[in-house]
């Protein structure tokens, strides 16, 4: 990876680095800017699966000195409990009720929020929607605080097994939903340059202007994921303004065959026209 942060510096710094830019496989290009993208991917990754693990082994602590003294049972698919009811948590987002004998209407003061009662749990969402579980279907048991305490002791490796597959899954695919969405900008970026090189009477290919736009990306990303969380219009205006700086400076200083007008001059077809 060393030697990409070397690349990637050699290019910023030289404006007639397009010319090696265009010599490259497209694949190769395309792999240069993925690795990039798998860094900002996996430190994030690597900072969730170390908050897992020292959280995780700190659940058993909290509920024992969170959780309220009492007992949730289930029989014939209705609930009972020993919790002094309601049991009502929350913020001004968020509310977390426990009433047994409440209606699904004491959750209408609230933004969002679950509240257990007798025969269902009914979820409310920030949208305003509103949806009902019935517990007709879950077989009889009781829960206590020691029990869940025990459980919490005695399964933490399976805790941080489901909690890290979890993060794993999203970070894959969240990760390849972008990269599929960024290769299609590419794509796209690759036929503007092309519109550009026409009206500037110079001759590109599509795979050559299609290099210069992935290399051209990748400041902006390293752009991106360092202001991550001081992200604005203003920031995404200069990372875009980065692009287009890169993309063109490389492009108008490609040597050769690609700075050659798509016309011969006026000059030689007059004398050519002479000759005959």
């Amino acid at each position: 990876m060393l030697a990409t942060f070397k690349e990637t510096i050699s290019s910023l710094q030289d404006k007639t680095y397009g010319a090696k830019i265009v010599a490259l496989p497209p694949a190769r290009v395309v792999w240069y800017w993925t690795k990039y993208l798998l860094i900002f991917s996996l430190i994030p990754l690597a900072l969730i699966i170390a908050g897992f693990t020292n959280f995780i082994p700190r659940l058993p602590r909290l509920a024992k000195d969170r959780l309220p003294e009492g007992s949730i049972t289930f029989s014939g698919g209705r609930l009972s409990t020993t919790f002094s009811e309601p049991y009502i948590y929350s913020d001004p987002q968020f509310a977390f009720i426990l009433n047994s004998a409440g209606v699904p209407e004491d959750l209408d003061k609230y933004p969002a929020g679950v509240l257990i009662l007798a025969d269902r749990v009914v979820v409310r969402t920030q949208q305003g929607n509103t949806h009902s579980f019935n517990f007709e279907k879950i077989k009889d048991f009781t829960l206590d605080k020691d029990q869940v305490t025990g459980w919490l002791s005695d399964h933490q490796g399976l805790l941080w097994l489901i909690a890290v597959s979890i993060a794993l899954i999203t970070a894959l695919i969240t990760t390849a939903v972008f990269w599929v969405y960024k290769l299609a900008t590419f794509f796209l970026w690759s036929l503007a340059l092309l519109i550009v090189a026409r009206f500037a009477r110079r001759t590109l290919t599509f795979w050559a202007g299609f290099n210069l736009v992935v290399y051209a990306s990748v400041l902006p990303l390293l752009l991106s994921a360092v202001l991550f969380l001081a992200s604005n219009d203003i920031l995404s205006l200069f990372g875009f303004g980065l692009f287009a700086y890169f993309t063109l400076s490389w492009f108008f200083n490609l040597p050769g065959p690609s700075l050659l007008p798509l016309t011969k001059p006026k000059k030689a077809r007059t004398a050519s026209t002479s000759n005959k």
